[in-house]
């Protein structure tokens, strides 16, 4: 990602279109500082452009800050794609070096990060403690996505699975064991709604 301060500015938009539909600062300004979860993925994308800028303990400040105030840790070192949406924020853990595609949702309650110091050698060599992520994946409110695992695009992971293994593209994943109970047609477009939850907003 950019290191530029007008590309974490467009993320920050962005992140916001997902959830609301739209974007208008008054109203951006308004969810800032009452719902917990804009504040909380605004805050992460201010952090994450401090790391990049060599400001890594004022990046940790901020996550810790944001944790304490939203209740979500959000890691400064997580590699977060444009379109994050967060419907519920409250009791969510990011860890570590997480990479998440572009407009993915998490739920309630989730926790992505690593599994007792597991890792494993990608394809150009690096190392891989934590999970990678695709777009427009759907994480279910209670689940967890735990170790070196590799989500495909358009994955939805349902609500209290745990996922410790690689999941293909377009793939419903449900119970402990990461069982895959549905394959979704990629040429629907219709089921990207999944992914997206978009809040009409009654003010």
């Amino acid at each position: 990602m950019s290191t530029g301060f007008s590309s974490c500015l467009e993320l920050i938009k962005t992140d916001y279109e997902a959830k609301y539909g739209g974007f208008q600062t008054l109203r951006f300004f308004i969810h800032y500082f009452l719902d917990n979860a804009t504040f909380a993925v605004t805050n992460h994308r201010i952090a994450y452009y401090l790391l990049l800028n060599g400001f890594g303990r004022t990046a940790r400040f901020v996550t810790q800050i944001t944790e304490r105030i939203a209740y979500i840790h959000i890691s400064q070192g997580a590699i977060i794609g444009p379109g994050l949406c967060i419907p519920h924020g409250f009791g969510i853990i990011i860890a570590g070096n997480v990479i998440m595609g572009s407009h993915c949702t998490v739920q309630q309650g989730v926790t992505v990060g690593g599994n007792f110091w597991k890792e494993r050698k990608n394809a150009d060599g690096a190392i891989q403690e934590y999970p990678v992520m695709g777009d427009y994946v759907h994480l279910g409110s209670g689940c967890v996505v735990a170790g070196p695992v590799t989500i495909g695009n358009s994955v939805i992971i349902s609500a209290n699975t745990t996922v410790t293994t690689d999941i293909p593209d377009y793939s419903m994943v449900i119970g402990g064991r990461s069982e895959i109970v549905k394959k979704i047609d990629p040429a629907n477009d219709d089921h990207r709604k999944r992914f997206r939850s978009i809040i009409p907003d009654t003010e």
